[in-house]
């Protein structure tokens, strides 16, 4: 029970901090690979 909790915490940290940033990331990134004409 208290492994199945600790994942839990660690997906809700992976999802709720991990993902938005790594987006935030790939879009600030995307126009420098990919510049507008």
């Amino acid at each position: 029970s208290a492994s199945i909790t600790g994942f839990a915490n660690y997906l809700d940290l992976l999802f709720g901090y991990a993902l938005p940033v790594f987006l935030l990331v790939e879009l600030a990134i995307t126009p420098d690979i990919n510049p507008e004409p």
